[in-house]
């Protein structure tokens, strides 16, 4: 069995930067899509601020947001709102703890949960998503929820990212590792396994 590691950003910023040297693509940056028709020859009209262009291919790549834009999706794409939290550590800790060499997850029985987690070096911190089990039984706050720029209520949460490296990680018992910030994102879910 093989694993890889991407960060889709980098990914997709380079591979961005590559393709506009090139010159076969104009880019057009925080230009929100009003509205798009298709005509009788296939081709459709995507209406701008900054104008309209005429395309006989659109991809979406909306991810979580593809049902608000296409209803007709709503069905199938349906997303899910999730947490994530930076874990730093002191740079004068008395006990620095190891860096891990891999990212992961982490599976809870019960409740059967998964965080997963991500090194981020040179800080030395790590990236934490999950925490479900402080919010999985409340569904309205989080199935078919794309809303981002609201926080879910926190008190567990917080203790839950708190405490995660050190009671899961060798070596971080008493580094003074703590939660300097939480925030959601929404992506989607796939309907067979909620």
């Amino acid at each position: 069995m093989a694993g890889a590691q991407l960060w889709p950003y980098k990914f997709v910023t380079s591979l961005l930067a590559h393709v506009l040297e090139t010159g076969h693509l104009n880019l057009q940056t925080h230009t929100a899509v009003s509205s798009i028709t298709t005509s009788v020859d296939g081709t459709s009209l995507v209406n701008t601020p900054r104008g309209s262009i005429r395309s006989k291919k659109i991809i979406f790549a909306t991810n979580a947001y593809t049902s608000a834009l296409l209803p007709l999706y709503s069905e199938t794409i349906v997303p899910t709102k999730g947490t994530c939290s930076h874990i730093s550590v002191p740079k004068d800790s008395e006990f620095p703890p190891p860096h891990l060499s891999n990212t992961g997850g982490i599976t809870y029985k019960p409740p059967k949960t998964r965080d997963y987690f991500a090194r981020r070096r040179p800080d030395g911190g790590v990236i934490i998503g999950g925490a479900k089990y402080t919010f999985q039984d409340k569904k309205d706050l989080w199935w078919g929820n794309f809303d981002d720029n609201t926080l879910f209520p926190m008190a567990q949460m917080r203790r839950h990212f708190e405490t995660v490296m050190k009671d899961n990680f060798r070596g971080w018992e008493k580094s003074g590792a703590h939660v300097d910030r939480i925030w959601t994102g929404s992506k989607t879910s796939n309907l067979f396994s909620c």
